[in-house]
Parts: C-alpha cells; structure tokens; sequence
C-alpha cells in the first residue's frame, strides 16, 4: 500500500480514514522509538570499541610513537563525532532525498487531517448537509441576538 493515500489506504482495507490516520501516527511514533533507541544501542557500543582501542595504544602513544599518536587522534576524532561534539555536517545524496520525501509524507499527512478536521467542523455546523445554507443560518442567528 506503499504510495496510496489515507484516504485510499482505508477504502481499500475497509477503515474509517480517520483509524488508518491514527494508526500510521502511532506506526511513526513506533518506528521513530524503536530507530532511535537502536541507534543508541550502536553508538554506545562502538564508542567502547574507541575506549578498547585508545586504551591498547595508550602504552605507545606515552612512548611518543607517532603512528600510535596519529591513531588516537583519529579514534578521539571519531569519538566526538559519535557523541556530537562537532557542528552539524551537510549531508549529500541519499539523505537529503529521503528527508525530503518524509518531509513530503508528514505534510501529506497534515492535508489529510485538514480534510477530516474540515469534514467534522462541516457536519457540525451543518448538520443537514448543504455547508452555504449551514453557514446563513448560523449568521443570522448570530446577528439577530439583542443584548
């Protein structure tokens, strides 16, 4: 269903528009939790690959082995990256379009809650169906109160 609309995805699953909505939000959510708590995961377990590693060299960069040294220097290089140290890099290629199309995804979501948002505050005002007749209605018993 890769590609379809709420609106769609409902029709064909036989759903409210308005449950294939709050599910996928709560997919996202979901998804968004389970990303970045693996990424954590990774992370702290590279950073004590970097602490290993520091630590083997440790010995020979106190000797003044340049290679050791230059090898700590990258290892503390990566170590700060890892924890966000440096300011924020640009990302070329395949990010950038993936950003863009959940960028696209999240405003086609924010549409399809503008339409069910527009829907319901139809029916409520307009409870007989036609939205112009609704909205007279409700101006004029508006402007003919007297206080």
């Amino acid at each position: 269903m890769a590609g379809l609309s709420i609106r769609q995805i409902a029709v064909e699953i036989g759903s409210s528009k308005a449950t294939v909505q709050r599910d996928s939000v709560h997919v996202r959510k979901q998804w968004r939790t389970e990303y970045v708590d693996d990424a954590d995961h990774y992370i702290r377990h590279d950073l004590k690959r970097v602490d290993t590693a520091l630590t083997a060299i440790w010995p020979d960069v106190k000797r003044g082995d340049l290679p050791a040294v230059d090898r700590m220097v990258k290892l503390l290089d990566q170590r700060a990256k890892y924890l966000g140290l440096y300011s924020p890099t640009k990302v070329q290629g395949e990010f950038n379009v993936t950003y863009l199309n959940q960028v696209r995804d999240e405003d086609a979501v924010i549409a399809e809650y503008s339409e069910i948002i527009d829907e319901a505050a139809e029916r409520i005002l307009n409870p007989g169906g036609d939205s112009a007749a609704g909205m007279e209605t409700e101006t004029l018993a508006l402007g003919s109160r007297q206080d």
